[in-house]
């Protein structure tokens, strides 16, 4: 089930349906708070609010929009979308200015793979660098996961991508969130980058080779930019596809390979994306030891979420116009820590 918004002025009696329906609905009312720090930003804290708050409310009782989250059985009343969207966005100021921010609300970005993705897509969700997602994973939550997933035990079982979702509109309901549960294959691709709406940017967090090279065919054909982390000494891939002479995965794939790679086994295709001469030593010492000693590729929450702010802070400028050539970026911590060799 997804949230529903209900404003005041149309649908007031929609809550006390769904009170009817769900007895034991928790209500929380937010609206004069988010009113109350509204003013005072706008005063520059000239003024505590309250007294502005309680003046409007009492002139315009119809004000605000309640939402329901069927998942927890709440219902927060909050400020209608143009209000919360300043409020919530007020402390980016003037990092990303009130035009920059109007400009980034009409961009749809596409996350596939939500482990580093997600921290991608927390970071931006925070950031509200865009209004519109597409996120796609066929994966569902285990236990070994929450070594870099801030999810819960309780969330065990459910689909990763379902559980962004949640998250992400617990904090924002304004945003418009479609979920692929399947992840993206060769049958709904075209959906994922075209569908409802034309994606601006594409993020590839995924595992699987064939579905890393099939992202970038159709980034290339649709002419828009692809960045990936790959956790690992802070690497950061810019493939800038706006330009469809732009060579695949910086022309360390052929053209007259492509068609075939599409037929090869993952993890075939997959090493064409790794290049072990680069890697950090425990991440080739790991690779060594994939199904001997561990049974897959280790991540860390510190990678993960250092490849999260570098992703945001990349798209954020590329959707705003600022040129970042195509290439390969080392953001090394550790290196820039002095320590070394590992």
């Amino acid at each position: 089930m997804d949230i529903k918004l209900f404003s005041l002025k149309t649908q007031s009696n929609e809550i006390q349906s769904i009170k009817i329906l769900y007895p034991d609905l928790q209500e929380i009312d937010l609206l004069e708070g988010q009113l109350e720090e509204l003013y005072c930003i706008r005063s520059l804290k000239k003024t505590n609010g309250i007294d502005e708050a309680k003046s409007f409310i009492s002139a315009n009782p119809e004000y605000g929009n309640w939402v329901y989250f069927p998942w927890n059985n709440r219902a927060l009343k909050i400020l209608e979308k143009a209000e919360f969207v300043e409020l919530r966005t007020s402390r980016n100021r003037n990092k990303i200015t009130k035009d920059e921010q109007e400009r980034l609300s009409s961009k749809t970005i596409g996350v596939v793979g939500m482990s580093v993705g997600f921290s991608v897509f927390l970071t931006m969700i925070m950031e509200r660098v865009a209004e519109n997602y597409k996120i796609a994973d066929f994966d569902t939550l285990s236990m070994s996961n929450l070594n870099r997933l801030p999810f819960r035990l309780c969330d065990i079982g459910l689909s990763k991508v379902v559980i962004a979702k949640r998250w992400a509109l617990e904090i924002d309901p304004y945003l418009n969130i479609q979920v692929f549960e399947e992840g993206v294959n060769s049958n709904n691709v075209e959906d994922f980058f075209m569908g409802n709406a034309n994606l601006d940017l594409v993020v590839d967090e995924c595992d699987s080779g064939n579905i890393k090279l099939l992202l970038r065919v159709m980034a290339r054909k649709q002419r828009i930019p692809l960045l990936m982390e790959t956790s690992d000494r802070g690497l950061l891939d810019v493939e800038n596809y706006q330009n469809d002479s732009e060579p695949i995965f910086h022309g360390k794939i052929d053209e007259s390979e492509i068609e075939s790679l599409m037929l090869e086994n993952s993890s075939a295709v997959l090493m064409r994306f790794i290049d072990l001469s680069e890697a950090s030593k425990r991440g080739v010492e790991s690779m060594l030891e994939i199904g001997k000693s561990i049974d897959t590729w280790p991540q860390l929450a510190s990678d993960v979420f250092h490849g999260g702010a570098t992703v945001t802070i990349a798209a954020r400028n590329i959707l705003l116009g600022n040129k970042i050539p195509s290439g390969r970026y080392f953001m090394d911590l550790q290196q820039k820590l002095g320590v070394h060799g590992l």
